[in-house]
C-alpha cells in the first residue's frame, strides 16, 4: 500500500507542479521519499510497525537513561534508521548521498508547508528531481 501511495505522491508532485501549486508539489516530492523509506522497513529490512515502534521506544528509553533530551522526529527517526542500515549493509558513498538529499528535501518541505516564505518553481523542480533520484537509489540498493 506504502508502494502505491508512493508512486501517486511522486506523480501529483509532477502534476501540482505542472499547475503552478509548488508548495504543495514540494509537499508531495518529500512524501513520496517518506512512504517508500517507510514501505522499506517491511518490505527490505522485515520490520513490522509494531517492530519498528518498539525500536523507536527503546532508543528514546536509552536516550532518556542516558540523561539525554529525544530530539528526533519520528521522521527523522525511520529516515536515520534507513541511512544507517543502508551504510552498513552497502557502502556510505551512497547512504551519504541519499542522506544529504532526503535531508535537504525535508527541509524544503518544512518550508513549504509551514514558513512564510515563497516557494518558486526553482525550489519545486529541484525537490522533484531530488525525489526522483531518491526513489532511483531506494530502488537500486532496497528493490523497492
Amino acid at each position: 500500500m506504502l508502494k502505491e501511495k508512493s508512486k501517486l505522491s511522486i506523480a501529483a508532485a509532477e502534476l501540482l507542479q505542472d499547475q503552478e501549486y509548488y508548495p504543495s508539489s514540494v509537499h508531495c516530492s518529500y512524501f513520496s521519499c517518506f512512504q517508500l523509506l517507510k514501505f522499506s522497513l517491511s518490505d527490505f529490512f522485515g520490520l513490522s510497525e509494531a517492530d519498528f515502534s518498539a525500536i523507536e521506544r527503546e532508543a528514546k528509553q536509552k536516550a532518556k537513561d542516558l540523561g539525554r533530551e529525544w530530539r528526533e522526529g519520528s521522521h527523522q527517526f525511520l529516515i536515520n534508521y534507513v541511512i544507517k542500515e543502508i551504510e552498513k549493509n552497502y557502502n556510505s558513498d551512497i547512504s551519504g548521498d541519499i542522506s544529504d538529499r532526503i535531508n535537504l528535501l525535508k527541509k524544503y518541505r518544512v518550508e513549504s508547508d509551514y514558513m512564510a516564505i515563497p516557494i518558486d518553481i526553482n525550489k519545486s523542480k529541484k525537490a522533484y528531481y531530488m525525489a526522483k533520484q531518491i526513489h532511483e537509489d531506494l530502488k537500486e540498493i532496497l528493490h523497492v
